[in-house]
């Protein structure tokens, strides 16, 4: 069973929602994202949703954007994004990402 599986499942058997969390990787820096990952599921997430910047992010709102910009301009790659999930799921196997 895949990890939305079964989280879908134990959240309909105890009647509870779901929380989940968005984090655009790389803002303001990398390191930082990775202990934002790490509270979001502290803090109780039942998902998240990671944002990987690109240059135009236009369908996303200017909130997204500016995020999306700031990793940018500070060096974030996509490969670079790809090694903090890898990081991420490795301390965290149960948490689905819902990106």
């Amino acid at each position: 069973m895949s990890r939305y599986a079964n989280l879908f499942e134990r959240l309909k058997a105890s009647g509870e929602g779901a929380f989940g969390g968005f984090l655009m990787l790389g803002d303001p820096d990398l390191a930082t994202s990775a202990r934002l990952l790490g509270a979001l599921v502290e803090s109780g997430a039942d998902m998240i949703e990671v944002g990987i910047p690109f240059s135009d992010p236009v369908a996303d709102g200017p909130i997204i954007q500016a995020a999306s910009k700031r990793a940018l301009d500070a060096g974030v790659r996509v490969g670079d994004c790809f090694d903090l999930i890898a990081g991420f799921r490795e301390k965290h196997s149960d948490v689905p990402p819902a990106s």
